[in-house]
């Protein structure tokens, strides 16, 4: 019995990224191994593996990750295809949500529908509806938001600053009567 048998006893054997391989931990390598092993026809190897470092050993007829067999093209299973959102899809399932009815529901209406989406989809695609418009409400400021920075600008800047006060002023009047009379956002 070789060296490489009579450690396989005592230390794990693992598929890593270089193929089937004995893992022995730095600490418990001894340096006169490392000759005898390689007499067996053992490569050995130091690398870091989650987190600690070990001497890697292996055999030349234990297979790589890269001469494992693989599968021809026809047998590969096959990716489940992603499901594709469009217009009329995303305003059923906005609707649906409305009517109160949780992502599973939605779900099983849209499979009544004749579409295949999980409700892991569905509830993926409601959260970044509502994330958008809660961004699209941040992204817009009211017009009471406005007026509360117009004023505290000009309490910094006024007396010393009175023409970029007014400059401020006038710029404010043009925003207020560019907005649609009566649809003032903070005041509806």
């Amino acid at each position: 019995m070789g060296l490489y048998e009579q450690l396989a006893e005592n230390f794990p054997e693992e598929l890593t990224d270089f193929g089937l391989c004995l893992l022995v931990p730095v600490s418990a390598f001894r340096p006169e191994w490392n000759e005898q092993l390689r007499s067996e026809g053992v490569k050995v190897f130091q690398q870091s593996y989650n987190g600690r470092m070990f001497f890697f050993l292996k055999k030349p007829d234990s297979q790589s990750v890269e001469a494992q067999p693989k599968l021809e093209p026809s047998k590969q299973p096959l990716k489940p295809k992603r499901f594709e959102w469009n217009e009329e899809i995303a305003g059923i399932v906005e609707q649906l949500r409305r009517q109160g009815l949780s992502h599973r529901k939605i779900a099983l209406k849209l499979k009544e529908m004749g579409f295949n989406v999980s409700p892991t989809t569905i509830h993926r695609k409601l959260r970044r509806l509502i994330q958008k418009v809660r961004n699209d409400d941040k992204d817009s400021l009211t017009v009471m938001d406005s007026l509360g920075e117009l004023i505290s600008v000009l309490n910094l800047l006024y007396p010393k600053y009175r023409l970029a006060c007014k400059v401020l002023l006038q710029n404010f009047q043009v925003f207020l009567e560019g907005e649609k009379e009566g649809k003032l956002k903070g005041f509806t």
